[in-house]
């Protein structure tokens, strides 16, 4: 008897779980600038600002996900945004953050744990050093672009005012601080091109 009861709980647990994720989605698809079909985005993301943000067609994320476009932190105004194209996929506990702008193209893969951020706490010719991190205002160098196709590997980092080119991969764990250019595995702290790929 308590292997049926069991087994009727965890029916209706699943369930409960995808209608959840459902109106969770359609949700947020109603909130955002513009969107494509088949949005799927977990139902234990975190968002902000989605009028701010577009997607395209089959946008798919694992738990955890941050999609986030600042319009003010403190007393400052931000004019974030953030586009992502067609056939985008996150796993679990990903972040896209932008103060500024972030364009993402199509067929991109982030593996878990992937941040893409382009903001930091200070205004970088630390002017502001003596202030608490947490008050201090958000500083951006410059949008981040990454072009169609491309691979981010497990816990990878894109930092401000950088291009990753078409067709590229960035190693597991690397931190992206400047342009990467189409057709190359890049890998380490900062990131760096050990291989160009010719086809």
């Amino acid at each position: 008897m308590m292997f049926f009861l069991s087994r009727i709980f965890f029916f209706i647990l699943r369930k409960y779980e995808r209608l959840k994720a459902n109106l969770f989605c359609v949700w947020c698809a109603g909130q955002m600038k513009s969107h494509g079909k088949n949005i799927r985005m977990h139902s234990s993301s975190s968002v902000l600002s989605l009028h701010r943000i577009s997607v395209g067609s089959n946008f798919n994320t694992g738990p955890m996900l941050r999609l986030r476009a600042y319009e003010e932190y403190g007393n400052q105004k931000y004019d974030s945004l953030i586009l992502v194209g067609d056939n985008f996929y996150a796993g679990d506990d990903c972040a896209v953050m932008a103060v500024g702008h972030i364009k993402i193209g199509n067929n991109v893969t982030l593996a878990s744990r992937v941040t893409i951020i382009d903001h930091s706490h200070g205004i970088g010719d630390y002017s502001d050093i003596e202030e608490p991190v947490m008050s201090r205002r958000l500083g951006v160098k410059g949008p981040i672009i990454i072009e169609d196709n491309v691979w981010l590997c497990e816990g990878v980092v894109v930092l401000s005012n950088v291009k990753i080119g078409r067709n590229s991969i960035i190693g597991a764990n690397s931190v992206v601080t400047h342009d990467i250019p189409p057709y190359s595995i890049a890998v380490g702290i900062p990131a760096r091109v050990i291989k160009t790929i010719t086809v």
